[in-house]
Parts: C-alpha cells; structure tokens; sequence
C-alpha cells in the first residue's frame, strides 16, 4: 500500500494484485480545511434592538435609522419606537410619519405613537388641524397619556384661549398639580381674566407655595385690576421671598418704574441681573434708571450688554435714551450713548 500526503488533503492509495499480475487501484481523499457552515440564523428583534440602541446612544442617528430600516420587517414595537425617536432626533418629520404609521397599521390605538405622529404632522408643515385630530385620537385612547396633552399645548401656544381650556382639562384628568395650576394662573393673568386668574393663581399657592410666578401674577391681577397698593405689596412680597426669580425681580422693578420711583426700581433691576445676568429686559431697565439717576456710567454699560444680546430690538431705546441726556445736557454721554446705539444696529 502506497500513501501520500498534499498540502490540503490526504490520500490514501491501496492496490488489488489480479491474477494476471495487475492492479486495481483504489483512491479514497480526507478533505482537511475549513468545516461546512449552515447560514447564519436571523437576528431577532431584540438582537436589533439593542444594536441600534447602542447605536442611538451615541447619538448615531444616521446609523440607528438605516440598520432599523434594514432589518424593519422583524421590527417589535420596541423597534418602532426607536426609529421613530431617531427620526425625531434628525428633524425628519416625514421618516417619524412612514415609521409611525407603519406600526399603527397593526395597532391604531397606541396612544404614544399617536403623540409622535401628531406632532410630526405638526412639525412638519405647521399645519396644526391634522395633528389635533391625532393628538385628540391618542387622549381619547388613553385619558391620562400627558404627553398627547403637552404637545397639543404647544400646538395652542399662540391661542392662549384653547391651551386655557386645554390645561383645565389636565387639571380635570390628572388632578389639582402644581404645575398644570401654575401654567392655569399665568395664562389666566397674561389673557386679563382676572376673576378666574386670582382664584387659579391663590389655588396654586396652596398646593405648593414654593412657586414664585404664582405669587407674582397675584400682585399683576392686583394691577390689572387698579388695586394699585396691593399690587405693590404683592409684588414686592413675592420679590423679597424669591430672590432667584427673573420675573419677581422685574415686575417690582416695573411697577416701580411706572411709579417714578427710581431710586426702587435700580435696586430691584440690579437684583434682576443677579436672578439672571442674560436678562436684556432688565439691562435696559438699569439703563432707565440709571439715566434718571444720573449713574451715566452704569447706564452706558447696562445699554452696551443689551445690545450685544439684541441690537435691532434695543437700538431704538437707545437712542431715546441719548436723546434724554442730550437734554439734561449731559452731552459727553449721549456721544457715547450715540455710538453704542451705531454698532447695536450692526449686532
């Protein structure tokens, strides 16, 4: 018996000696290399999920929306949602619809994507009859699914009757929350319904008195009203307890300035700037005052920042503000009043 080895098989040779003398040869070949592999099973929806998951967390959107796509027929609803939220997070509001849609194919009565196609349809084409019908569908799927009512608020913000309404029927779904109470005051005070406002607004104070803006609008319904006293009491109260508020500072300031009390509304202007150095409306408030004050110095400096932050909204105050020292004949500083106001026009 022979035998011979190749470099990526064996053979194994034998031979049958005939009767005449010859041979039959046999050859039998061992294949030594790489075992036959059955393909691969298909990942399962979890297995996808968690690969675009990890993918999403790294803020990959591009990634996690195509190996989504790749894989969307094995997709489970935990699938869905991420490539919607993908979509979302790309602004690629007609991607959220096609995601949305495909799921509410099989579900139509799955309220949080009804809350993302809604808003979608909104942000979209800003177009806001189709995403209410959508977001009206999601609450009445589920009454309590808070984020249908949030995005229908944002839908209303420039119709402060319909998110009025609309945050009286949070309050009626999710109860008497601070949050939704003090959202309920502000729109109450800022519309000047000022029966309803004040109780909403004492209302809210009662469930968490921790809340500044409710103290506040009080002292603004007070004013809106022409209880000039007590808006001053209320306002400087909700001031001096909320120091941190932007908005406590500044409305005491305000009523202040509308009393000509100068010497007040610097001080609270300034404590305003503490509550929030960014505060253009405050900046020009110590502007204000510090020309009637005559703190010329501290008045450039306060219209200069506003300006930075807002030239095209401040420049016309600024130049009133110039011409008011032009007439109290502090010429030096209306020059240099008229120059910032020269550059605001350009920032």
């Amino acid at each position: 018996m022979a035998r011979f080895l190749g470099s990526q098989r064996d053979s194994f040779r034998s031979g049958i000696r005939l009767p005449a003398g010859g041979w039959i040869v046999l050859v039998s070949f061992l294949v030594i290399g790489p075992a036959w592999a059955a393909p691969a099973a298909p990942a399962s929806p979890k297995e996808i999920y968690h690969e675009a998951q990890g993918l999403f967390k790294k803020n990959d959107y591009a990634k996690t929306t195509a190996l989504l796509w790749k894989n969307v027929e094995r997709l489970d609803r935990a699938g869905i949602i991420l490539l919607i939220k993908a979509h979302e997070a790309k602004k690629e509001w007609n991607d959220v619809i096609r995601a949305a849609n495909l799921w509410l194919g099989k579900n139509n009565n799955d309220e949080e994507v009804l809350t993302f196609l809604g808003r979608a349809q909104f942000m979209r084409q800003r177009k806001p009859d189709e995403a209410k019908e959508t977001l009206k569908k999601a609450i009445e799927v589920n009454p309590k699914y808070q984020p249908a009512y949030e995005v229908l608020a944002e839908i209303y913000e420039k119709n402060p009757y319909e998110r009025r309404l609309l945050y009286q029927d949070m309050i009626e779904a999710f109860g008497p929350r601070a949050d939704f109470l003090t959202k309920l005051c502000e729109l109450n005070a800022n519309d000047g319904e000022n029966e309803q406002g004040e109780a909403v607004c004492k209302q809210a104070i009662g469930v968490n008195p921790k809340i500044a803006d409710n103290h506040v609008y009080l002292g603004i319904i007070a004013k809106q009203k022409g209880e000039e006293d007590k808006a001053g009491r209320l306002l400087k109260a909700a001031a001096d307890k909320f120091p941190s508020s932007e908005l406590a500072q500044y409305e005491i300031a305000a009523y202040y300035e509308s009393q000509k009390n100068w010497v007040d509304s610097a001080k609270y202007y300034e404590a305003c700037l503490l509550a929030d150095k960014n505060s253009e409306r405050c900046l020009v408030g110590v502007g204000n005052s510090g020309i009637q004050l005559k703190k010329f110095e501290r008045a450039h400096d306060a219209f200069q920042a506003a300006c930075r932050r807002n030239g095209r909204k401040h420049t016309p105050i600024v130049r009133r503000a110039a011409s008011s020292l032009r007439q109290m004949k502090a010429l030096e500083w209306a020059e240099k009043l008229e120059t910032v106001a020269e550059r605001c026009a350009f920032q």
